[in-house]
């Protein structure tokens, strides 16, 4: 039904032989799975998009090596994409190809830096199969099975890739499977999320991110004020067995709630209008630096902090990542 697939191999003989492939897999402590895709903008560019791509693309920059679970199409924007994210050293290993579909595409369209989306329907990662060289045949990972300098190891999922019962069954199954946390991103778009879909997305969740307007959807109640944001956050938190949750306020800034009743809120730092250009991918960045302190055992209001302000340098982007490592230099 799907094709033939195959997968881009990155790691060049020498190292393959050197480490079995699961072996150097398993050892990352990010798995991240979902869309990979290109923005295509009015001016004719585009760039390598996707929220997952994003926050994988951006965790290579600040020295991670995460695992890139995603699909594309046997065709130019495919080889495209896999270009730039081998050019970026980034593992291209468990990025499928489905020839019978179109690599993913989201015509971006900005208004005073705001970006509204069209994200076309059935492309390669609506297609994704189970990858069986990454399952983990032990239980999921337990409070005393950390690793020695606290952090935990992660599959990180989001929301769109729901929209199709191939992918939805593919990251439902990585979830049970799998002897990670799990932490969830909610995008919710437009025509591309039914709430009927989230006893699957929140399934095996035990970290949450999304935006205020987004928590009030999953909440089905509305902000008065922003004082309502713990008390809704920590409700969903016990409702869904969470132990944190994330929830950002554009420029305003950001909360973490956790189990314990622990909480922070930071404020977003100013960027500056002659630096600024589009918000885009700026939740990815977020994101990003969230799964850095959570990986590597970081105190999570210096996390939120940090995840806040690299938010904001973000908007100083055109699109959501950049070639240039040197802008990850001080995060």
């Amino acid at each position: 039904m799907y094709g033939k697939m195959r997968s881009y191999l990155l790691y060049d003989m020498i190292d393959a032989a050197r480490t079995p492939l699961e072996t150097r897999v398993i050892s990352r402590q990010i798995l991240i799975v979902g869309e990979a895709l290109l923005d295509q903008f009015p001016d004719g560019t585009s760039v390598v998009g996707g929220a997952p791509l994003n926050v994988a693309w951006h965790l290579h920059g600040l020295g991670s090596d995460p695992c890139f679970v995603s699909a594309v199409g046997d065709d130019a924007l495919g080889e495209r994409l896999c270009d730039a994210i081998s050019k970026w050293g980034m593992s291209t290993d468990h990025i499928q190809v489905v020839d019978t579909k179109s690599t993913g595409v989201v015509r971006v369209t900005l208004k005073d830096g705001q970006p509204s989306y069209e994200i076309v329907r059935d492309v390669a990662y609506d297609h994704l199969q189970f990858p069986a060289d990454l399952a983990e045949k032990r239980p999921r990972q337990s409070e005393n099975d950390q690793q020695a300098d606290g952090g935990c190891r992660l599959l990180y999922h989001g929301s769109l890739c729901f929209r199709s019962e191939q992918t939805k069954q593919t990251i439902v199954r990585l979830k049970q499977e799998l002897r990670r946390r799990v932490f969830v991103d909610i995008n919710l778009r437009e025509d591309h999320f039914d709430p009927s879909w989230l006893p699957d997305v929140l399934a095996h969740a035990d970290y949450l991110k999304c935006n205020e307007d987004e928590l009030q959807c999953l909440a089905g109640q509305k902000l008065d004020g922003d004082a309502d944001v713990i008390p809704l956050a920590q409700r969903l938190i016990s409702e869904h067995g969470l132990r944190a949750c994330w929830i950002t306020m554009g420029d305003r800034g950001a909360h973490w709630v956790d189990q314990h009743g622990e909480h922070a809120f930071v404020k977003t730092p100013a960027v500056d209008e002659v630096d600024f250009r589009d918000t885009i991918g700026a939740g990815d960045a977020f994101t990003a630096i969230t799964l850095r302190g959570l990986a590597q055992g970081h105190d999570m209001t210096e996390t939120l902090q940090n995840a806040v302000r690299f938010a904001a340098k973000v908007c100083t982007l055109s699109g959501a990542t950049t070639s240039d490592k040197s802008f990850y230099s001080d995060v």
